[in-house]
């Protein structure tokens, strides 16, 4: 095919733009609501009246409005509704410039108002009156054919040039015509009332920024038509005044074809504040500007998915549609047109994504958001890995759309998944806020745990546990899983987490696991894609999302990294530096192995396990309470006396487990970069059982010469995090670092490594 089958570019004046017999403009549902100001409008007809007034000097002045997107749409696969056989020959279906596209019909029914009203006060019979009669009507009678398209036949022959989908239907039939759209209900009204009286002037009923905007442009309309000297300060528009009209041949010869008469230039040379003649010759003048000189390059294509390509090429400054506004036409014609879609399934769960879509404010949030929205759902719907790029996720909808299958049920459960996406994403994952609930959370009612586990992972950003969480919540909100079978998915997906990233410290390629999970499944374990249709499967798989299935995955990859025994992975994780890798992640696992956990006697500095709830750390409102639960750095980052400076050898050991700590972000703070023994003594006094033990301690410390930060000499609260690490009265150095590393790694995996098998410790 030639470059040409696929898209054409031409630049057209709103004559011949608007103009062409049998053609008419469509706006798809997708499209925003008009949405142009004020500020909108007058800076057009500035632009215009700027660009006439060079043309005084320069024949060659065209005032451009940028480009406009349409799609020749010429089996009206986009029209909906419709009565075939009643539609316009031409339909352009507009991508891009509906916004230029129903200012310039608005300014132009104000121009064509302006022009028969004004006309109808001429009343003296002279060649200069005769001449601007007839070359008024003959614009106005253009213009009126660039409003409406003339049928010729039919109760109602005049078409809209725009309408816009499911508000709007073409027909001749008055029976079946609908024009409830505010730009086709203008025009459909204003035809009808200058048919009736074109003298009239018109005053619109209907959509208060149709109302507004027309009447506006009326306003400035009516300034240029006052001369020069009269018009107000405030006035923006600019316009020449009138002996440049009259005098100029570039002018004058390019809007009317030939010269002025003698007599048109001796009424404008005599014009004032009340001449008529003038006033409406100047509305003339620009209405022909208007219509020969200002233009748009119009860029054509075969089909949407081509269109929105240039658009996005094209565009820099505009505000793009989403994919998912783009979608929801699709959503609306699979339930049958707007009439079955209104009050349907599709329409309910289609405000719930684009109501949560619109609170991100400018076009960047929106797409980003958007983004991040469909890159989990893909992998969720079929196990597909979705690029960031906006053609592609248009792309990637319409066909996933299609690949259902035609039945009305699947089309809405494929929307119904989407919305479950959002549920799942936000409050949590949406980048604007990191809330401790969101609407998938509250409707689950997860318990402490499982709120912790939906906290540590948003937190980390582990984005890619997106999408297995939606297809658990999604079928427990059918009816086909219980509520704990979230929260334990939950659970397992965060100790993987932990495991993984603790032994290595990167991601380690973690989210190519979770998408192989997704797409393929692992066969050779007997698990199956965990997405709803994997693509490489032709039947859905709602019934393959089994726990046991989910651990015998996870646990298979452990072993295959070498890091899915106990000791293999202390192994590891004692020699990861954490801290740099992760911070949720550090706190995560620290929380972990010192949950319900006594100082070690026989060990002093280590820790061992405790009876349940004697240390009760693995909760959500002990994760959210930065003030209590913040990491510490034992030996600070940076060396200094009298710090061991075997511990800044290797600058990894002092990020390793070993050498962190749980403690309040006030005595973190006031501690910082202090030496070990006044570390030692007030860890100690933060350990302390009782008053009186607290006091104990503080004296050993005053004895010993160590200043005691004011946070901690008055009564405090028993802080037990602290309690190992007190005992310790040897140097700190390297080799408690690697025992501490590697008991709290022990403890780690003994409280982590049982959610992979559903189990409670």
């Amino acid at each position: 095919m030639d470059i040409s089958d696929f898209f054409h570019a031409l630049s057209k004046s709103v004559d011949d733009l608007l103009g062409d017999p049998g053609q008419c403009f469509y706006i798809p549902a997708y499209q925003r609501s008009y949405a142009w100001s004020k500020d909108n409008v007058t800076q057009l007809v500035d632009d215009i009246g700027h660009g006439l007034s060079k043309l005084v000097d320069d024949s060659h002045s065209v005032t451009f409005l940028g480009t406009i997107i349409t799609v020749n749409d010429k089996d009206y696969s986009t029209v909906a509704p419709k009565i075939r056989g009643q539609l316009p020959p031409k339909v352009m279906t507009i991508i891009d410039g509906q916004q230029r596209i129903t200012t310039l019909l608005l300014l132009l029914a104000a121009v064509h108002d302006q022009l028969t009203v004004r006309s109808s006060q001429l009343s003296a019979h002279t060649e200069a009156n005769e001449w601007l009669d007839q070359n008024i009507s003959e614009t106005y009678y253009n213009i009126a054919a660039l409003l409406e398209d003339d049928r010729r036949t039919g109760q109602h022959q005049y078409y809209p040039r725009v309408i816009r989908a499911y508000d709007d239907q073409w027909s001749r039939n008055t029976q079946y015509l609908r024009y409830c759209s505010p730009i086709a209900s203008f025009l459909f009204k204003y035809g009808n009332a200058k048919r009736a009286n074109l003298s009239r002037a018109y005053s619109h009923v209907g959509d208060i920024k149709m109302k507004s905007r027309f009447t506006e442009l009326h306003g400035l309309l009516d300034g240029i038509a006052q001369p020069a000297s009269y018009r107000p300060t405030r006035h923006v528009v600019e316009f020449p005044n009138d002996s440049h009209l009259a005098s100029s041949p570039s002018l004058i010869s390019t809007l009317f074809q030939g010269d002025l008469p003698a007599d048109v230039r001796d009424e404008l040379n005599l014009g004032s504040s009340s001449d008529d003649f003038a006033a409406i010759f100047r509305i003339l003048v620009f209405a022909r500007y208007l219509l020969q000189r200002v233009a748009v390059t119009v860029v054509t294509t075969k089909s949407e998915e081509y269109a929105f390509d240039i658009f996005a090429a094209l565009n820099t400054t505009g505000e793009p549609l989403t994919a998912i506004e783009t979608f929801k036409p699709r959503a609306i014609l699979a339930e049958g047109g707007q009439g079955t879609y209104s009050g349907s399934p599709s329409e309910k769960w289609m405000i719930e994504i684009l109501s949560y879509l619109d609170q991100f404010r400018t076009a960047p949030q929106r797409q980003r958001a958007t983004s991040d929205l469909l890159t989990p759902f893909a992998l969720a719907e079929d196990g597909k890995k979705l690029a960031r790029r906006l053609n592609d996720q248009r792309h990637y909808l319409m066909k996933a759309f299609e690949r259902v299958g035609p039945e009305l049920y699947e089309h809405r459960r494929f929307v119904r998944h989407l919305a479950m996406t959002v549920r799942v994403i936000k409050g949590k994952w949406d980048n604007k806020s990191h809330s401790s609930t969101n609407p998938a959370a509250q409707d689950l009612e997860l318990d402490g745990i499982g709120k912790l586990c939906l906290s540590v992972l948003s937190e980390a950003k582990h984005k890619i546990v997106i999408a297995p969480l939606v297809r658990y919540y999604s079928l427990y909100r059918s009816g086909y899983l219980e509520r704990s079978e979230v929260t334990k998915c939950l659970k397992a997906m965060t100790a993987f987490f932990c495991i993984w990233r603790g032994a290595f410290g990167g991601t380690n390629r973690i989210d190519s696991i979770y998408r192989r999970l997704m797409l393929d499944g692992e066969p050779t374990q007997g698990v199956r894609p965990f997405s709803r249709r994997p693509s490489r499967m032709n039947n859905e798989s709602d019934f393959c999302v089994d726990f046991a299935a989910l651990c015998r995955f996870m646990v298979y990859h452990l072993d295959k990294k070498d890091i899915g025994t106990k000791d293999d992975w202390v192994t590891q994780a004692s020699n990861t530096a954490v801290y740099t890798a992760s911070q949720p992640l550090t706190r995560m696992l620290l929380l972990a192995a010192t949950h319900d956990t006594i100082p070690d006697t026989g060990s002093p500095g280590l820790i061992e396990a405790g009876s349940v709830d004697v240390l009760p750390l693995l909760t959500d409102e002990m994760w959210q309470n930065r003030a209590l639960i913040s990491v510490e750095h034992i030996a600070p980052i940076n060396w200094q006396e009298p710090w061991n400076k075997g511990l800044y050898s290797d600058n990894s050991t002092l990020h390793r487990l070993g050498n962190l700590m749980l403690i309040p972000q006030g005595e973190n703070t006031a501690l910082s970069n202090a030496p070990w023994a006044k570390k030692r003594a007030c860890y100690a006094i933060m350990a302390a059982r009782s008053p009186d033990e607290a006091d104990e301690a503080r004296q050993k410390a005053q004895s010993e010469g160590i200043e005691i930060p004011e946070l901690l000499k008055g009564t405090r609260a028993y802080r037990p995090l602290t309690a190992g690490v007190a005992r310790y009265e040897e140097d700190w150095s390297v080799d408690i670092v690697r025992a501490r590393s590697r008991r709290l790694a022990e403890l780690a995996w003994d409280r982590l490594y049982p959610w992979l098998a559903g189990q409670e410790v």
